[in-house]
């Protein structure tokens, strides 16, 4: 009888184990089902008629999205080669339908971020992980959309070829090859500003020290450490990021840690937003840490050329450059990795000039209350009052502003008017 219970028991909970393995491999189908799902989009392509008159429909349906934000985009999660698989070209325009309801019509497809300052488009940008929908230069899409880590996205072809025009117009694109450039310098975008009244071997930008994911970290480390900088001013990273470049197994910036662990880095992570309030306070943040700290300084984000290039800008326009000097300093990043120059493609050159530093200056310009509202050629403005007026308006001291413009100059700075 005893054993005949202790059998009885023993079958239950048998059967209690199987049941409960049941529930267990059910719930982890109904997972995978779902994540599946949630990961998968579908596609239709279609052609009608020949030739000129030849019409494509391209649909490409419930694609998951993540906020992006470092550059205050969306990702749709396709990778660049996947997304051109379906048919898509840079130049057309797409819309985009969000599951929310938000919608963004008539957009550009870029491989670059070739529009307007303020503008939307969907862009197939080097080395970001997923295509890559943004306002340029404006507010977080994420959060003008007001999206959820659920919604998705479906783009459709609106017209083929659109915007081919500006995209051939304004495209560029460099390589992660050291070979394919004359020096160490160039590869890492790296030099001595020293235009205006800068002292000469105070003030260096260009690429990462830190983040390799162009493979020009090492070289930007090594050059940063022979030019004796003393103070770090990285526009790109946070804290985190940091400390994931240093886990990271092809680190190999020893120089740039020394400075980070002496606490000779300024941390100021930018996002491209150059008419937000969040960005002025930021530039302010940047230029107090240096007013209060020893240079030789260097200047980067990742590439050293759009945020460094703002921040170079202002730093130019305070201390006395002319607007020729501040549109050749600028200008240089695109010779170093595009091979744009006056020379090479004068067209290509003034239109990106035009689309980007021109584009900076006439913002400061405009908001400024003495400039004329865009009446006043911009070679023909004082830099110096205008950047002064714009730094103490977003609450940089007239102390730090004076620190700042004698550490930089060995001169004395005089008060905007």
């Amino acid at each position: 009888m005893k054993i005949y219970n202790i059998y009885k028991v023993s079958k239950l909970y048998t059967l209690i184990l199987l049941l409960l393995v049941s529930i267990f491999l059910s719930s982890c189908n109904s997972l995978t089902n779902n994540q599946a799902k949630s990961e998968t989009s579908t596609s239709e392509t279609t052609t009608i008629g020949h030739g000129d008159a030849e019409i494509t429909h391209i649909l490409v349906s419930d694609i998951p999205i993540h906020e992006e934000p470092k550059y205050n985009g969306v990702y749709i999660k396709k990778t660049i080669d996947e997304f051109n698989a379906f048919g898509f070209e840079y130049g057309d325009s797409v819309d985009i339908v969000f599951s929310n309801g938000y919608e963004l019509t008539d957009i550009p497809y870029f491989s670059g971020f070739y529009t307007a300052v303020g503008d939307p488009l969907l862009v197939a940008y080097p080395g970001y992980e997923y295509i890559d929908a943004c306002i340029y230069n404006g507010d977080g899409l994420w959060s003008v959309g007001n999206f959820e880590p659920n919604d998705t996205a479906t783009i459709s072809l609106h017209e083929r070829g659109k915007y081919l025009s500006r995209e051939t117009l304004l495209k560029v694109k460099y390589t992660d090859d050291r070979n394919d450039y004359a020096s160490d310098e160039i590869f890492a975008n790296f030099r001595n500003v020293k235009i205006g009244n800068l002292k000469k071997g105070i003030l260096y930008r260009g690429a990462s020290p830190i983040d390799n994911q162009h493979n020009r970290a090492r070289y930007a480390d090594d050059l940063i450490e022979k030019s004796h900088v003393k103070y770090d001013v990285n526009l790109s990273d946070t804290v985190k990021d940091i400390t994931d470049h240093f886990n990271s197994d092809d680190f190999d910036s020893d120089y740039f840690k020394s400075l980070y662990e002496e606490g000779s880095v300024s941390i100021t992570p930018l996002k491209m937003n150059y008419k937000s309030e969040e960005f002025a306070k930021m530039i302010v943040k940047a230029m107090t840490d240096m007013s209060r700290n020893e240079g030789p300084y260097y200047i980067h984000c990742l590439e050293g050329k759009d945020r460094t290039g703002f921040l170079c800008m202002i730093i130019e326009g305070l201390t006395g450059a002319s607007y020729e000097e501040i549109i050749k300093d600028y200008m240089a990043s695109y010779d170093n990795y595009y091979q744009v120059n006056e020379n090479s493609n004068k067209e290509k050159y003034n239109a990106i000039k035009e689309n980007n530093i021109d584009a900076m200056l006439r913002f400061l310009a405009d908001n400024d209350p003495y400039t004329g509202n865009g009446t006043i050629a911009l070679e023909d403005l004082d830099w110096v009052n205008i950047i002064g007026r714009y730094l103490e308006k977003n609450g940089m001291t007239e102390e730090d502003i004076h620190n700042f413009y004698t550490k930089l100059t060995e001169e004395n700075y005089h008060d905007p008017d």
